[in-house]
């Protein structure tokens, strides 16, 4: 029989408990929102200036040093749990595992960049968006803006004692201890809506759009790749909101501090040529919030949900039309403009039936 002096330290009790704690959570957020705005600098300096010839510049210099700064913290923090005991994947931290890995493939991402650079010369206009190292490095961003919010996921300390499961989890406190989690998926938003800017409705108003003469006989073309624009940005950006409330009822302020990121990337990424258009998406997050605030009474959480994504969207895409239209002419028909508007409330609620499946549906062959 073991002595009691042999008895284990009490730091390796970390090693059967490696729930991610509340500041570092806070911290991985706000670090993966510099990588947004980095990438934002640095997308901008190539769109606007045609005699970049090297790698080595500041936007450059910027956009890494963001990424730099999450692998030191995570590398931090998987060395501190290792100090207290932790051992194998528990060194990592329940939730951070695609942050870790985003972080690698940040590393290859950047030094192929640098390659293609050398080789290929400095992209220009769309190409920026479609560099294969740049998707690459997208694919990190998203999985490292995924770390804090897989870790708020898997962690209980955002539970209010003795309060019914809205869904599949609990009720938070508030914005206190929520606002890492809707600033990383802020972050997320932001960067997919840097990197579908050639079908971004946000570059300018599409509803009040002059098409010129010459162009008149494509202006039915261009309204159609402009619907598209709404619906890819509906599925980005509330596909990730449905997330959020398929695992929590979401505090007021989630939507509004989410698209908060993305307005703040844009005058980045944009300046100030698209004032109308950012102003409308961070209005369009208060309606959101008003939203999700006044379904709370809907007593049903499923029904609630349901109503959220069929609702939300609409909502965000009506103001973003009354915004941007700002005592200009409308010159889309009245069926196109509403159909688009509609069209992005069907796809909200398409996302909820992904997200959420019937309730008694069996378990599949993943679970």
């Amino acid at each position: 029989m073991l002595s009691s002096s042999s008895a284990p330290p009490a730091a390796v009790q970390l090693t059967t408990n490696w729930t991610t704690s509340w500041w570092e959570r806070a911290t991985l957020s706000v670090l993966v929102t510099w990588v947004a705005f980095g990438l934002a600098v640095d997308t901008r300096s190539h769109r606007e200036s045609a005699s970049i010839d090297s790698f080595f510049t500041r936007s450059h210099a910027l956009a890494y040093a963001a990424g730099t700064a999450c692998a030191v913290f995570l590398l931090f923090l998987a060395r501190r749990r290792q100090s207290a005991g932790a051992v194998g994947q528990r060194i990592i931290g329940s939730g951070l595992e695609s942050a870790y890995l985003g972080l690698g493939v940040y590393v290859v991402g950047g030094i192929g960049d640098l390659f293609w650079h050398v080789n290929f010369g400095i992209e220009q206009e769309l190409k920026i968006l479609f560099s294969p190292t740049h998707l690459l490095l997208l694919a990190a961003m998203v999985m490292l803006g995924f770390g804090p919010i897989r870790a708020a996921w898997m962690s209980t300390d955002t539970q209010t004692a003795n309060t019914p499961r809205p869904l599949s989890g609990p009720y938070v406190t508030g914005m206190t201890k929520f606002w890492p989690v809707a600033l990383a998926t802020g972050m997320l938003m932001a960067v997919l809506n840097i990197f579908f800017t050639y079908a971004s409705p946000f570059e300018q108003p599409i509803f009040t759009v002059e098409v010129p003469l010459l162009v008149s006989q494509f202006s039915s073309f261009l309204q159609v790749a402009a619907s598209m624009g709404v619906f890819i940005h509906t599925v980005a950006f509330f596909g990730l909101m449905l997330l959020l409330a398929r695992r929590w009822s979401l505090p007021l302020g989630s939507f509004t501090l989410a698209f908060l990121v993305v307005f703040g990337s844009m005058y980045v990424y944009f300046d100030w040529e698209v004032r109308r258009t950012a102003v409308a998406m961070l209005i369009g997050g208060v309606a959101c919030d008003a939203v999700n605030l006044l379904l709370s009474l809907v007593r049903n959480p499923r029904h609630r949900f349901r109503a959220l994504g069929l609702i939300a969207p609409i909502v965000f895409w009506s103001v973003y039309l009354l915004v941007t239209k700002d005592g200009k002419a409308i010159t889309w028909s009245a069926e196109q403009w509403s159909g688009t508007i509609g069209w992005s409330g069907l796809l909200g609620l398409a996302l909820t039936v992904v997200l959420l499946p019937p309730k008694a549906s069996p378990r599949s062959y993943l679970d």
